[in-house]
């Protein structure tokens, strides 16, 4: 969908991010071993489109490093609340520093759900009417969405939670019926994340893929040009980020 955007010539990778949306300007940036959320020093250099599509923005899920000061703001402020949309998720952002310079490491991150509103801000689009437009509606996708209608729901397949988040290897499954939250998938929410929550069908997702395999087209269909899907595919991370 950036690459769309890019594309289309209304942003350009290296643009900061605080270009359109001002609240993630003049970022602060968690010192090294820091303790408390407020032991900050201000951001080197802004976020750029590009750091966000390579998870080198210096933002966080606060899934991953429980017990850390950055684990524990992101759940006080409810960051991945699906019960509010892309934009209170900004507004929370705001108020929250990096945990590193951005382009300096590489941590998977919210970024994506931040490109999700980078699509609406600069389409002019609710997000999921962009991909729709865009990208859905094209290939053909047409069990793809950030729910399912009633009439689908019986096709939904089981939902199961591994042993250990943080060790997807260990064995152990436990099926869900609640999650990843009550009601997810059946109806619509406010959330329409950029990073995940789609339905989809493996015949839905091959179409995509196949298009990414061809250079950006499916038959007559094309979505991005060749040299676009290329440099999707090259290695953005600088030397020594893993």
């Amino acid at each position: 969908a950036i690459m769309l955007l890019v594309e289309d010539g209304k942003l350009r990778l290296d643009h900061a991010i605080e270009t359109y949306m001002p609240q993630l300007g003049a970022r602060r940036v968690l010192k090294a071993g820091a303790t408390d959320i407020e032991d900050t020093e201000p951001a080197r250099r802004s976020i750029s489109v590009r750091h966000l599509l390579s998870h080198q923005a210096g933002l966080s899920y606060g899934i991953f490093d429980p017990g850390t000061p950055i684990f524990q703001a992101y759940n006080a402020r409810a960051v991945l609340n699906p019960a509010t949309p892309l934009a209170d998720m900004i507004d929370q952002l705001e108020h929250l520093p990096l945990i590193f310079h951005p382009g300096e490491n590489w941590e998977y991150s919210v970024a994506t759900d931040v490109l999700g509103r980078l699509v609406e801000v600069v389409s002019g689009q609710k997000f999921d009417a962009f991909i729709k437009t865009r990208i859905f509606d094209p290939l053909g996708m047409v069990d793809t969405a950030f729910c399912a209608p009633p009439e689908k729901h019986d096709r939904l397949v089981a939902y199961y939670k591994g042993a250990d988040l943080l060790d997807p290897t260990k064995p152990g499954l436990t099926r869900l019926e609640n999650a990843p939250y009550p009601g997810a998938y059946l109806g619509p929410m406010p959330r329409l994340s950029g990073g995940g929550g789609l339905v989809s069908t493996a015949s839905d997702y091959m179409r995509f893929a196949e298009a990414m395999r061809q250079g950006g087209a499916l038959g007559d269909v094309r979505l991005l040009g060749p040299k676009t899907v290329q440099l999707m595919r090259s290695n953005h991370l600088p030397g020594g980020c893993d």
